[in-house]
């Protein structure tokens, strides 16, 4: 099965939303990190304004403000360092052409050749828009679903469910 696709960021994104899923603690983290940290970014902000604002050295208040203000923009801040990542980790814009068969997986992008035994892929997850196919724990390949027929997502199924170990116990329910 041959696919080809450009790897946009949302894809960067949904991968890493994924990747920082894998676990209970991973999915706390990543909800409370996105409502928690904020909302109490926003109270700290309210307490150094609003109630202490005349008892607390302008210097202190510029401190607070500095500080206070990184909290409710927490999720903006991990948007743009996953962005930056996102591009310094890019090796090209262009298309990237992945052939999986039952003995590996070929991929050819802009500058980059790489040909995978099934044996170098440690396990995989995916939900509804990609699928990762971890290298290493932290190392993964990001195929998005988009560039996929549903037949082929079957197919590919298949071949992971055959060749990877860990195929079943990593397979998220849509």
């Amino acid at each position: 099965m041959q696919v080809q696709f450009k790897l946009t960021f949302e894809d960067y994104l949904q991968a890493q939303r994924l990747h920082s899923k894998r676990n209970w603690q991973h999915r706390l983290w990543f909800v409370l990190s996105r409502t928690l940290v904020p909302a109490l970014g926003l109270l700290y902000l309210l307490l150094f304004v609003v109630i202490l604002w005349r008892t607390t050295p302008s210097v202190w208040l510029f401190v607070a403000l500095v500080c206070g203000s990184y909290f409710p923009f927490y999720p903006l801040f991990v948007r743009l360092r996953l962005r930056r990542c996102y591009r310094r980790t890019r090796t090209g814009d262009d298309w990237n052409f992945v052939e999986v068969s039952e003995e590996s997986i070929h991929i050819n992008a802009e500058n980059s050749r790489s040909d995978l035994n099934w044996k170098a892929v440690q396990s995989w997850r995916e939900d509804k828009n990609v699928i990762l196919l971890y290298l290493a724990i932290a190392k993964f390949i990001v195929l998005p679903k988009r560039a996929f027929s549903p037949e082929q997502i079957n197919e590919l199924h298949s071949l992971l469910s055959r060749n990877v170990q860990s195929a079943i116990q990593n397979r998220l329910h849509q």
